[in-house]
Formats: C-alpha cells, structure tokens, sequence
C-alpha cells in the first residue's frame, strides 16, 4: 500500500518537473508582488484595461505576444485577416490576433503528462482497498457505521472543504495579471507558468508525502489485528462455537415413551453418533 501510494508521488514530481517555456508577454515592469505592468510611454493615451484578454502576435519578431491591441498601441482592426496595423507599441505596426505560432509550437507535452498521471492516478487508487479493509478490521463490528461516520465528518473538514481554499490561494499567488474591471479584480488571465506547476504540484506532493508516512505508520501497526484476511462471518460463527452458544439438544437420550400417544409414535431413526432413537 506505501508503494503503491508513491506512484501517484512520482506522477506529481513529473508534473513538476515538465511543462511548456512561458509566454514571452511584453511588459514593462514587474511589481514587488510578481504581477506585469503593462502600461508603457507608446500606449499610456490609450486608456487601456485588463477587462479582456485578446492576444496579438508581433509580426516582425513573431514571438512577442502582447495582450491586447490597446496595450499594443494599435489603432486599426482588419477582422477580415484579422491583423491589427497602426500600432505605436510593436517595430513595423503591425501584428497578427491570437498567440504567437512560436508559443504554440513550443508546447507539445500535453499527450505525455495526461498519460503519466492517468497511469499514476490508477496504480495508487489501488490502495485505498487495503485503507478501507484496515479501517474496518481495526474496530468493533458494532462500530463500524459510527466509524464510517466519524471518518466522513474528518474527511469534510480536513480535506473537501480546506482544499480549494488552500489550492486556490496557492493558484492566485503565480498570476501575472489580473482583469480589471470598474476598479474590482476578477479572474487571472496570464499565470507564471514555471511556478505555476511548481506550486500546484508541489503542494499536492506535500500533502501525499504526509499521507505516505501515516500509512507506513498504519501498516507496521496492522500486524495487531487478528485474522485480518478471513472472513469476519467466519470469525463469529468461530467465537459462538468456543462461546457454546450453538447448544444443542442431546440426541443420545432415549425418550421416555411411556404413556405416550400410540398415534404419534412413528418409530425409531439414527442419530448422527450411530445410535438408535426414538422418534415422536
């Protein structure tokens, strides 16, 4: 079960550790708290936001994105070709709407890390059996629904409802900008992708190393429990027998028929030890 658990553990290091070269975005400054600037001199008349995210391929470099025709100091707007020329902010004035080809091209690892953390994800589902069959063995079969309930209660408060707030605050803390709109912040639409992965997987990692370590300690403290692979329907017919609660009536005791209704004697049968019995 620790083994198995620590398939899932490498599927997040090999998160970590692949992804796709960030976005070459073009900015200005970059503030004290990791996020883009994205006003410059060419643009600043412009009053441009960060409302809505459309995207602009120099085409002269072809490699620099810019985040939006205003950012780009682009005046003019060909929907037809969908190129965009007038723009003070990129050599030439022109560019090209969407990402650039270069970025594209450039992120080709997708096929690779859904197959590895599928096949991850699979391998170390295998071992929440023997969490579940530790879990049941180690108590009471009177207790067991209780103790079902209590790990449902645990498991709602450590885990369902902390994780998206502890996920979430890990997510917001690589963005690199923010949309703007009527002075309240929104959704992130460009994210630092190297810490991106780093954080998100890393945190995960964290969480599933802590959890690795308790099993190991769950599974030095499982030899405790007695018969742990039989059946428990087995166990307590075994404990009734030792206990005599299967008492049974002698069959080796002839009845006295004496006086006895000559309409219901049916005769004699043999009894499992090979003796003779009478039969009413």
């Amino acid at each position: 079960m620790f083994c198995v658990e620590w398939f899932y553990n490498g599927g997040m290091l090999f998160g970590m550790l692949t992804g796709c070269p960030p976005l070459n975005l073009h900015y200005t400054t970059r503030t004290f708290d990791n996020q883009y600037t994205l006003t410059d001199n060419c643009n600043r008349g412009c009053e441009c936001t960060t409302s809505v995210f459309t995207p602009i391929c120099s085409m002269v470099d072809k490699s620099t994105t810019y985040f939006s025709p205003c950012f780009g100091g682009c005046h003019r707007l060909d929907r037809i070709t969908g190129t965009v020329s007038g723009c003070s902010c990129i050599h030439g004035g022109q560019a090209k709407t969407g990402y650039c080809q270069s970025d594209i091209d450039n992120c080709n690892k997708l096929t690779q890390y859904l197959l590895v953390m599928t096949m991850a994800g699979i391998i170390s589902s295998t071992a929440r059996t023997g969490n579940t069959l530790i879990t049941l063995r180690a108590i009471d079969p009177k207790d067991k629904s209780f103790a079902m309930g209590v790990i449902g209660t645990f498991l709602a408060l450590f885990s369902f409802i902390p994780y998206p707030l502890i996920f979430g605050a890990v997510v917001d803390s690589t963005c690199l900008v923010w949309e703007e709109k009527c002075g309240k912040t929104g959704n992130c639409w460009i994210y630092d992708q190297d810490k991106f992965r780093y954080y998100l997987h890393g945190t995960a990692l964290a969480f599933m190393c802590v959890g690795s370590l308790m099993d190991l300690g769950i599974i030095f403290n499982a030899k405790r429990i007695k018969n742990f692979y039989d059946d428990s329907t087995d166990d307590n017919e075994e404990q009734e027998t030792k206990n005599g609660d299967n008492t049974n009536i002698p069959l080796n005791t002839v009845p006295d028929l004496t006086g006895a209704d000559p309409d219901h004697y049916s005769g004699y049968y043999i009894n499992n030890e090979g003796k003779k019995e009478a039969q009413v």
